[in-house]
């Protein structure tokens, strides 16, 4: 899921593979939590390991909120 949110953050533009840190400029707000919550999971290290089903939903509705028009 991780790898589908960094393929979809890139693609916001607010995602930079490169060098792992985000790129300044406006985003929606949308955009600006996905990036927050992408970077809670990918920075905690413990990729949800202590509390998996929340790290799923939250990974799952941001990849959903992403994708909505």
């Amino acid at each position: 899921m991780l790898d589908s949110l960094v393929v979809l953050l890139t693609a916001e533009g607010i995602y930079n593979p490169a060098t792992g840190l985000a790129n300044t400029g406006d985003y929606t707000q949308e955009v600006v939590a996905a990036y927050w919550n992408f970077i809670a999971v990918e920075e905690d290290r413990s990729f949800g390991i202590h509390s998996p089903h929340y790290v799923y939903q939250i990974l799952d509705e941001t990849i959903k909120a992403l994708n909505t028009p």
